[in-house]
């Protein structure tokens, strides 16, 4: 049940709940679709503002169709429902001022006057009914500047229609949407209306506080606030506004752009009506009596084109193609929490060289700094002036602009904009490529122009023909023009800035679809689309669902997946991986410990390192221990269910008739723990405290502070990067009032502990952080938290799924997926080997090993399209590029890089300089550091990148990790040795494993650097770079030595190694080639390919706790048994 509530002071409130409506006025058209209504269209475009963080919609000025409001109903959208835009009368002006017309004259000759005392109040009632049970409509808006709200308005019309409005429907207010408040204030015409809208005509959006304190019962909002032009990728410097008398000031002296067209609008929020989008936003946020603004409007439209050459109405944040304008980043920045940021202009002004451009930057961060070619132009932070963007003022020349934004001491995303050279090529790009056939499925094609080096021309007006093959029809062409005349229909187009768009759709018919854009002097672009049908009608599961539907389909499939612990846990915390519930948000984590009467929440945190180099001075630790001491629970039973899909336990623990129930979950998007606690029965009491680590030679200490507890633990003696992390909580009771430490559960009220974490490296005033976090929470923060955190694990979920009806398989990959959603997010702190739930001294130091273990669990992440989790995994491997690259040079006297088999964030080496492996010589230690004798840690690092490379071929992904991989290759090029005799490559003097001794032509090494030299290949010459090394790497490649083979069991089986090692009964090394080095497949060599089969049926290592992660995709990838694998699967399962 939804309720809504109007208050003059505070606003709007949805369920109790403060909301500011962050609205979007849109006509009905869906651009190049015409007026006719599509329903993928329309939600595609429903989503877009979604995105943007718009949370209601204007319908201007007519009833919606039904299907946008089963939409909106659907995706949480508030709706105000407006019914008419005209009533009698038309414009009229005395004196200068607006007043009533006289007659049946109407604001359109052909419009609604002509049938208003005749239809109005059956056309109203029909509306009223026929969505009145929709929960999305929070206001019925029976007009839209009617000029019957002026100096003689008409009064006994709206009484009218406002008591047709509360007679069908008294639970929602009427509105109108003003446009000249002087008149509705004289004639009482807002004093009938449960709502005023204010349309911002005659400067009413600079009246709020006026209007507040002479009328201050009424309540408002700002219905069309505001009026703000912008076009696409266009700019002026001096500012230009319909009513000049409120225009800002310039930007420069001097015109910067005084070729841009005179009917185009600047994009730098400074063309407009009479207020920009950061004024209207900053009054609608500060004054709380307002309870929203609705900006005129979310898209450009057809009509109201203002005169020609433009044929479009150009107020849209979005364009009529739905191509966003900066002004979409601006509420982005404004109404969003996930970190972004959008650096304007763009970036290829030829002939301006010299000339000094401002640059503006959108965030919803602290900080961003500005970077040209890589040298900071400084770092801007908001200040009470200037709240809305942040700016400079930069000399141009070309190559590329780039915005850091930063919140604590991190990067958390950038903004990248680069000069584009001549145009070369056509990029097509489709948003949906599986379409229904015989249905109105949709397909949104852009089209780009970019230069020879794939930069984007945001200058681009290239004339294209477009040619379609297979049972598809262009159902639509735009380029967000305004001064484009020539129609939506057809098969050429003229990019516009850079871009334009084609709309495909079906025909009855399946097959393949293929759209070629094509212009005369470039290179030309191609999107294969697939037009599929069913037998029973049903959409393919390959076609994009919509949100909603892939959220109910992949909750109905993860819900049925629980994890039940029926005792306490053994190992929590443990050296190794623990055995207790697991909660995290992959920055954060609790593992929960303990008994009934004495529950124990052993905290940590991804950052929470000790950083110093050297064997086992480096390795996560735990912050601490939260515990929750319930002594009458003694004896009870226990039950602690896990809940994977939303991410939360539920512990049980009863005891005779009375028990205490115990629900707990990190929040996925803050670092806060909160854990629901619920008697029954009887009242129980108990106290809960907090042990900060003290071991490893941490500094820690604890406070109490009034309701207010905290304590910090930190490294900042003998270490070489230093680290800390605090934590603050309380427990709240059933009003969410603090009460500190003590608890006293009462039958039916719940009470709830709180604790909030945060680290060094997050903020340099951690503590301080923590404390402030715990004592902003009340209720409704801890609902917008809750809700948050249900959202974001349905949306994880939702983004790609698996149904094998197979329960057993299908809960391990779910359990592995809420693993890495729980522990992979920080993008600087993956996970170690064993999570970051361990003793203060783990095993094997706990730090990233680097021949598989690190790699392991991140295996197939990509591909499972979870890229946030996956990236994470490159970070202490790139970090530890320079050390590598000097243990290379020291080692082996050539450039390239040598991992140990050990490292830390950070670039920190955990394995470095033991005594008693320096002491056993090159076959343990060399340079001090720790290698057993493997060439292949550096190697092992790209058996994650290459399968996200060439799963999305993403350049900014490419140039990332490109450095490493030509590192890489280039080791290999140095290492491998001519074998003149056998005119070949060899590796030689390499260990197949940790000491194994000077094998030569291990098959793993093979493996892995043929993996290393063929994503080098194919890196350089995607990102055009290093054309002069594909050479050698080819030649390499064609010559480098083959697999060696033995008998085994009577069958061909590789041998580990063709020198040295021959089989090793406890690993599967020997198939390592295979997967995760990726070098034999079913295309494979017959021979080669029967050989890895052979090896699989001998080796037989289904079952391996080190082994088994690399086994079963390898058995995969050459085409073993499925049935004998899914058999092993549910064993090992």
């Amino acid at each position: 049940v939804r309720q809504i509530h109007f208050d003059a002071d505070t606003g709007f409130s949805l369920n109790g709940q403060a909301v500011i409506l962050k609205g979007m006025c849109n006509h009905h058209d869906l651009g190049p679709l015409g007026a006719a209504l599509w329903d993928q269209a329309l939600e595609r475009r429903l989503k877009q503002l979604k995105a943007m963080g718009c949370n209601s919609i204007r319908v201007a000025h007519n009833p919606s169709s039904p299907e946008l409001l089963d939409m909106c109903d659907r995706m949480g959208l508030l709706v105000v429902n407006e019914t008419f835009d005209e009533w009698r009368e038309g414009w009229k002006f005395k004196d200068g001022r607006l007043v009533c017309g006289t007659g049946q004259r109407g604001k359109a000759r052909q419009g609604y006057h002509l049938y208003f005392d005749e239809w109005a109040e059956k056309d109203l009632t029909d509306h009223l009914v026929r969505d009145r049970n929709h929960p999305c409509v929070i206001m019925w808006s029976i007009g839209n500047e009617v000029p019957e709200a002026q100096v003689h308005g008409d009064l006994e019309t709206l009484k009218s229609l406002r008591d047709i409005c509360h007679k069908i429907d008294p639970t929602r207010p009427v509105t109108v949407g003003c446009n000249q408040m002087s008149g509705v204030n004289e004639t009482g015409f807002a004093d009938l209306l449960d709502t005023v809208g204010y349309n911002g005509g005659g400067g009413s959006c600079f009246q709020y506080a006026e209007d507040h304190a002479q009328y201050p019962d009424r309540i408002f909002y700002a219905s069309e606030v505001p009026h703000s032009y912008q076009t696409r990728s266009e700019y002026r410097t001096h500012s230009n506004y319909r009513d000049p008398s409120h225009q800002p000031p310039n930007l420069t002296e001097q015109e910067v752009f005084p070729e841009t067209h005179a009917k185009y609008h600047s994009s730098y929020d400074n063309a407009g009506v009479r207020i920009s989008a950061r004024d209207s936003w900053r009054l609608t946020r500060d004054l709380p009596y307002v309870a929203g603004e609705y900006r005129w409007t979310g898209y450009d439209y057809i009509g109201e084109s203002g005169g020609w050459p433009r044929v479009i109405g150009n107020f849209g944040i979005v364009d009529i193609c739905n191509f966003p304008k900066d002004t979409y980043y601006f509420y982005q920045s404004q109404w969003t929490e996930r970190p972004m940021v959008h650096v304007l202009p763009h970036w290829t002004w030829p002939g301006k060289e010299g000339t000094v451009i401002p640059v503006w930057a959108y965030t919803n961060c602290e900080r961003v700094e500005l970077f040209l070619n890589g040298t900071s132009l400084g770092t801007r932070t908001f200040t009470p002036e200037c709240d809305m963007h942040l700016s400079w003022d930069v000399t141009y020349q070309p190559g590329e602009l780039k915005a850091v934004a930063r919140t604590g001491g991190q990067g958390v995303c950038t903004s990248v904009t680069h000069t584009a050279g001549e145009p070369a090529r056509v990029a097509v790009s489709a948003d949906q490529e599986t379409l229904v056939a015989g249905r109105p499925d949709l397909s949104y094609v852009t089209i780009k122009i970019l230069d020879k080096a794939g930069h984007f021309d945001a200058t681009a007006d290239i004339p294209l023909t477009l040619e379609l093959q297979g049972p598809g029809r262009i159902l639509g062409i735009g380029n967000g023009d305004p001064l484009n005349s020539e129609g939506y229909q057809g098969q050429s187009i003229k990019s516009f800035n850079g871009l334009c768009l084609a709309i495909i759709g079906t025909t009855d018919e399946p097959g393949d679809i293929v759209l070629t854009a094509k212009s005369e002097g470039l290179a030309s672009g191609t999107v294969e689309l697939r037009s599929v049908v069913q037998e029973d009608g049903s959409v393919p599961s390959s076609a994009a669902s919509s949100t909603q539907q892939r959220i109910t389909e992949s909750r109905q499939i993860v819900s049925a997946f629980r994890t039940e612990f029926t005792a306490p846990p053994k190992r929590t915390p443990g050296k190794t991986s623990v055995d207790g519930p697991l909660l995290g948000n992959g920055d954060m984590g609790v593992v929960i410990g303990g008994s009934p009467e004495a529950q124990q929440f052993i905290l940590c945190k991804n950052d929470m390192w000790r950083l110093q180099h050297g064997y086992g001075n480096a390795s996560p630790v735990p912050f601490g221990t939260l515990s929750l001491s319930l002594p009458a629970l003694k004896g009870a039973s226990y039950r602690v269910d896990q809940d994977l899909y939303t991410a939360t336990t539920e512990g049980v623990f009863e005891l005779n008739s009375s028990a205490v129930t115990m629900k707990s979950y990190v929040a996925a998007t803050d670092n806060v723990f909160v854990v629901e606690l619920t008697a029954r029965g009887k009242a129980f009491e108990g106290t809960a405290s907090m042990d900060v680590g003290l071991g490893r030679g941490s500094e820690s200490e604890s406070f109490s502070q009034g309701t207010l507890s905290w304590g910090a633990r930190a490294f900042t003696k003998d270490v070489d990067i230093p680290s800390g992390v605090a934590a603050a909580w309380t427990v709240f009771d059933h009003d969410t009032v603090p009460v500190g430490e003590s608890l006293v559960l009462k039958p039916g009220q719940t009470m709830t502990l709180v604790l909030a974490m945060d680290s060094l490296f997050k903020h340099r005033d951690y503590v301080g952080m923590v404390k402030s976090r715990i004592r902003s929470i009340d209720k409704t923060t801890l609902d917008d938290i809750k809700a948050a955190h249900e959202q974001w694990w349905a949306d994880y979920y939702a983004k790609s799924y698996v149904s094998i009806n197979d329960p057993v398989i299908e809960k391990q990959y779910y359990l592995s997926l809420y693993g890495m959603g729980s522990c992979s997010r920080d993008p600087n702190f993956p996970p170690a080997i064993f999570g970051w739930t361990t003793q203060d001294n783990p095993a094997w130091h706990g730090d990233y090993h680097l021949n598989y273990n690190h790699m392991a669990p991140f295996y197939g992440l990509a591909r499972a399209n979870r890229l946030e989790q996956a990236d994470p995994h490159d970070t202490p491997v790139l970090d530890f590029m320079a050390r590598a690259q000097w243990h290379c040079k020291e080692i082996f006297g050539f450039e390239g890089v040598m991992y140990p088999v050990g490292i830390g964030p950070k670039g920190i080496e955990s394995t470095y300089g033991n005594p008693g492996y320096i002491k056993r010589g090159p076959v343990c230690a060399e340079n001090k550091g720790l290698f057993f004798g493997q060439r292949t840690n550096a190697a092992y690092a790209l058996v994650n990148m290459a399968p996200r490379w060439y799963t999305t071929y993403d350049h900014d992904y490419g140039k990332k990790v490109y450095p490493l991989v030509l590192q890489i290759a280039t080791f290999w090029e140095n290492y491998v040795v001519w074998d003149e005799a056998n005119k070949r490559f060899i590796i030689d003097k390499d260990s197949v494993h940790e000491g194994s001794g000077q094998d030569m032509n291990s098959c793993l090494s093979l493996g892995l650097a043929r993996n290393a030299l063929l994503l080098a290949l194919d890196m350089s010459t995607e990102l055009n770079v290093d054309a002069d090394r594909r050479d050698n790497w080819h030649y390499i490649l064609k010559h480098l030595s083959g697999y060696t083979f033995q008998e085994k069991q009577g069958k061909q089986v590789f041998r580990y190694t063709e020198k040295g090692t021959d089989w090793w009964v406890n690993n599967t090394l020997g198939i390592q080639q295979i997967y995760p080095a990726g070098q034999i497949h079913l295309d494979s060599d017959p021979e080669l390919l029967a050989v890895a089969q052979n090896t699989i049926d001998v080796m037989q290592r289904w079952l391996d706790g080190n082994g088994s992660n690399s086994f079963f995709p390898a058995a995969v990838r050459i085409g073993y048994d499925p049935e004998i694998i899914l058999r092993e699967m549910r064993r090992y399962a």
